[in-house]
C-alpha cells in the first residue's frame, strides 16, 4: 500500500498496465468517490458501488484531502481501504499535504495512510519533464522534433499540468501544420500561454 503526496498519477497507471494488462484499475478523485457513494445511498445501490471499488487490483484516489469533514464517506472509504488492503491489493492515494496534516480526517484513516509508504514528490527536473513529454506523445501516437520537445521541457519549470498545457499547444500546432511545426510558432504559442496566467477579470471574459 502506498500513499503519494503529489497531484499526478499518470506514470503509476501506465507502468502498472504495461506490466499487468488484465489488472482492474480504478482511478477516481475523492469528489467522484463521494458523489457516487451519495448517489448509491439515494438509489439503494450500495452493493454495486462497493463491488466496483472493492474488487479493484489497483485503486488510485486523487485529492484525498477532499474527504475531510465528510464522516459518512470516510467510513465507507475506511471499509473499502481495509478490504483491499487485506486482499493484498494496491492502493495509491494523492493529496496536497502529508497524511498527518489532512485536518478533519478520522484518526483510524490517518493511521492507515501513515502505515503505507509516504512519498513527497517535488517538481520534475528537466530530464523528467523530457520523459513526461515523450510518454504523452507516445500515448497519442504522435511525435515532435527534438528541438520542440527540448524547448517545452526547458520552458516549464513548474508542475506537470503546466507542461501538459504547452505540450497540447504544440501538438495542436503540429496537427494544424501537417506536422511541420516550427520553433518560432511554438515560442509564440508559449508567449500567449504565459500571458493567461493569473486571474482574468469577468469583463474580459464577457468581451
Amino acid at each position: 500500500m502506498s500513499v503519494l503526496v503529489e497531484p499526478r498519477l499518470d506514470h503509476c497507471l501506465i507502468q502498472l498496465l504495461q506490466t499487468f494488462q488484465d489488472a482492474k484499475v480504478i482511478y477516481a478523485s475523492s469528489e467522484k468517490f463521494t458523489n457516487e457513494y451519495i448517489e448509491s445511498l439515494g438509489n439503494k445501490t450500495q452493493a454495486q458501488f462497493r463491488n466496483k471499488y472493492r474488487t479493484a487490483d489497483l485503486l488510485l484516489v486523487d485529492d484525498i484531502q477532499f474527504l475531510a469533514g465528510k464522516e459518512g464517506t470516510q467510513d465507507e472509504f475506511f471499509y473499502t481501504f481495509n478490504e483491499l488492503n487485506l486482499a493484498g491489493k494496491q492502493i495509491v492515494l494523492v493529496s496536497d499535504k502529508h497524511p498527518s496534516s489532512l485536518g478533519k480526517i478520522k484518526e483510524r484513516l490517518t493511521s492507515r495512510f501513515l502505515g503505507g509508504m509516504c512519498v513527497d514528490i517535488g517538481l520534475p527536473d528537466i530530464e523528467m519533464r523530457k520523459a513526461i513529454i515523450d510518454v504523452k506523445c507516445q500515448a497519442r501516437g504522435l511525435s515532435l522534433p527534438e528541438e520542440i520537445s527540448q524547448f517545452i521541457a526547458e520552458s516549464c519549470p513548474g508542475g506537470a499540468r503546466e507542461l501538459e498545457g504547452l505540450l497540447i499547444s504544440a501538438l495542436s500546432l503540429s496537427r494544424l501544420s501537417g506536422g511541420k511545426i516550427s520553433l518560432d510558432d511554438l515560442k509564440a504559442a508559449s508567449s500567449n500561454h504565459s500571458k493567461t496566467k493569473g486571474a482574468i477579470p469577468p469583463g474580459t471574459v464577457i468581451k
